[in-house]
């Protein structure tokens, strides 16, 4: 084992006291997370989402090949879902990200996939931007400390109530994204949060989310790609 894997090792079994993984669990998941840090792999190349290791389990158990998904930021994630599921959409925010997307995409040949492009729009005034804040449409990341994404949060109404299996936020301005994508999951259907640890996405969207989900996998848990533990949480929708 490397000095590297060494050091992340340490910091693994250090964390497990924290996430309430079985011994089995823990031993499963270092050996896949070990792996993934190869240099020669990442999301794209492994056709998996950047997730928790629980939730990735969670969803390789639950999907159809009927079923429907929308995603609030793709990458490998996407092209999983097209490989398990009979139609994906996507809407992306960044113009490079999506071409390289679109291409991998296209290389395949797949008519299951609708790729959406909506950048951030500039604030023509002085705005709120409360990140926590749905109504806000804000971004965390301060290149956009002047632009909102209600364009891009909104991508996903163009589409029935109850019409998607799962839909993913990991894009911009999530608490926004949840608020909009909550009457598009079907009944028994899926809500998925990456990053649900930073408690800001939640605390202005916990309580319409409970009013119609149970929560099913919400566990700090390591995932492929990077060192530290996270959070991804899904939600069922009951109503």
């Amino acid at each position: 084992m490397s000095n590297r894997l060494n050091v992340f090792f340490v910091e693994f079994l250090k964390s497990i006291p924290k996430t309430g993984l079985s011994a089995i669990h823990t031993i499963q998941y270092y050996t896949r997370w070990s792996q993934s840090l190869n240099g020669q792999r990442n999301s794209m190349t492994d056709e998996q989402p950047w997730m928790t290791f629980t939730a990735i389990d969670f969803i390789k158990q639950h999907i159809s090949d009927t079923d429907k998904v929308f995603e609030f930021g793709g990458g490998g994630s996407t092209l999983f879902f097209i490989n398990h599921a009979s139609f994906v959409a996507t809407v992306e925010h960044d113009e490079q990200w999506f071409a390289v997307l679109r291409e991998n995409i296209a290389a395949r040949k797949s008519a299951k996939w609708k790729g959406i492009f909506v950048p951030a729009d500039k604030n023509t005034a002085p705005l709120s931007s409360d990140i926590a804040n749905p109504n806000d449409y804000a971004s965390d990341d301060i290149h956009f400390k002047d632009f909102n994404f209600r364009n891009y949060a909104s991508a996903i109404d163009q589409f029935p109530d109850n019409y998607f299996d799962w839909v993913v936020v990991d894009g911009r301005a999530r608490p926004s994204c949840i608020i909009h994508a909550i009457n598009k999951v079907k009944t028994n259907g899926y809500l998925v949060l990456d990053n649900s640890d930073r408690s800001y996405y939640l605390a202005n969207t916990n309580k319409i989310i409970n009013e119609k989900c149970k929560l099913v996998v919400n566990r700090v848990a390591p995932g492929p790609y990077f060192s530290f533990f996270s959070k991804t949480s899904i939600w069922q929708k009951i109503n």
